[in-house]
């Protein structure tokens, strides 16, 4: 083995198995705190495009004065593209008065921690360049070393080959099965098929003897 090989594979024991967040924290002078709070943010997004309540993010970035923060917001950003609305009506509330919810994605809520003027906003900004260059980093280099690891590894092969065998096993029992059921539903009929015309041939029979003998009965 060369190496570059050499190297490589030694690489990949020591980043395998690493979730982004690990990542972020093992390799960045970050404080592990922040990637904590960060990464919240993140996870909220990754099934629903639009996660993030714009309330925490006023809690985030400890903004005092959230009158003038929403008037900026609604300035700046486009509804249905950088957030959506939910209108909500509360017990507390005023009959017939609604209340909005308002819920922004990941790329917004960046944007908003980077040109907030907020006093924590500072150094977040900051923080924020070095998280997006190494998950940038994460999302080119490893998490494709990580795919392309499990797919070369020879016990995650057989593993994988073990469950399509055991599906197809599973399939073809099913099948024969499925075959035999019907099979055995079609023997079912034919024989209360033949039962039955045997049934009405005996019938018949036995009415075309009775009205034989009472013919003869007559012609005496």
């Amino acid at each position: 083995m060369d190496e570059k090989h050499k190297t490589r594979n030694e690489n990949i024991k020591n980043v395998l198995p690493i979730g982004l967040k690990d990542f972020l924290k093992k390799y960045t002078a970050v404080s592990g705190k922040f990637i904590d709070e960060y990464y919240s943010f993140y996870e909220m997004c990754e099934k629903n495009r639009f996660g993030i309540l714009i309330n925490d993010v006023i809690e985030y970035l400890e903004i005092k004065n959230d009158d003038r923060f929403y008037e900026n917001f609604k300035k700046n950003y486009i509804d249905g593209v950088d957030y959506i609305k939910k209108n909500i009506e509360g017990e507390k509330m005023e009959k017939g008065k609604k209340y909005v919810l308002y819920y922004i994605n990941l790329d917004t809520f960046e944007k908003i921690c980077m040109i907030s003027k907020a006093e924590k906003a500072n150094h977040v900004r900051d923080y924020f360049v070095i998280l997006r260059k190494f998950m940038q980093y994460y999302k080119n280099h490893i998490s494709s070393m990580i795919i392309d690891t499990a797919f070369n590894n020879p016990k995650i092969k057989k593993a994988s080959k073990t469950k399509i065998a055991s599906k197809t096993k599973i399939a073809s029992k099913t099948k024969i099965a499925s075959k035999t059921k019907i099979a055995s539903k079609t023997k079912i009929a034919s024989k209360t098929k033949i039962a039955s015309k045997t049934k009405i041939a005996s019938k018949t029979k036995k009415a075309s003897k009775i009205k034989k003998g009472l013919t003869n009965s007559k012609d005496k």
